[in-house]
């Protein structure tokens, strides 16, 4: 809408009116010497064309100030569209993390339970005493708790992948974890291979698509713009 009057800016400006008088009276008739009923009606007319053709180049700059808020406009929508991006793929992390978490637990409380019995026939045979018995069950138990918990932890984060995903919170949602394979980790006094990537192209990228700094460029030639029509306000204007 802004823009749109910015572009009406530069049409001429057009005023038109109409006006109408209905009058009566009397007079006198020289030839008869009597009064005579008068009624008049007169119409008027009148049409006022303005053409601005000087007005410190204003007119232009509230233009150019338009179109950067067509853009900066379009830049916030971009904007929200990535943060919502960017929200639902950490919600997905989140519940990833969690259902992780949940299989390192359960090994662990296995592995625990497995040690628990191996304790208990250590005892049996009189090599071990009745308080590493009684410690190794006190950690089953930690670990059966912490299973519990990060098992709600799990159904805290897939509801809120649900609701940032507007996905039927009734229906079910599967969390898929690709395995990477044949890693190689490298040591402090190996290199890392080269990955073939320019991190200074990706750089000055992000700084050509990144809605944040997009919106921080057009806030400042807005103000810029201001500042001309402002200016272009105090110089006598031609029209």
């Amino acid at each position: 809408q802004d823009y749109q009057h910015a572009v009406a800016g530069f049409l001429p400006t057009i005023t038109g009116g109409v006006q109408g008088q209905y009058a009566w009276g009397r007079n006198i008739d020289p030839e008869t010497n009597t009064y005579n009923n008068v009624t008049t009606f007169n119409n008027y007319y009148q049409l006022y064309a303005e053409l601005n053709v000087f007005d410190g180049f204003a007119t232009i700059n509230a233009l150019k100030q338009a179109k950067l808020s067509r853009d900066y406009s379009a830049t916030a929508m971009q904007k929200i569209q990535d943060d919502r991006a960017i929200d639902v793929m950490q919600k997905y992390v989140d519940a990833a993390y969690a259902e992780e978490s949940i299989r390192i637990a359960s090994e662990k409380l296995n592995e625990s339970k497995r040690m628990l019995d191996k304790m208990k026939r250590l005892y049996e045979l009189g090599e071990k005493g009745r308080p590493d018995v009684v410690q190794m069950k006190s950690q089953v138990a930690e670990d059966e708790y912490n299973l519990t918990h990060q098992e709600n932890v799990a159904k805290q984060s897939l509801l809120a992948l649900k609701s940032a995903m507007n996905f039927p919170v009734d229906e079910e949602l599967k969390i898929q974890i690709a395995e990477e394979r044949n890693l190689k980790l490298t040591s402090d006094n190996e290199e890392a291979p080269e990955s073939g990537v320019n991190y200074e192209t990706v750089y000055q990228g992000f700084l050509h698509i990144s809605p944040d700094l997009k919106s921080a460029e057009y806030e400042v030639e807005r103000a810029r713009y201001d500042y001309k029509i402002a200016k272009g306000r105090l110089l006598p204007s031609l029209s």
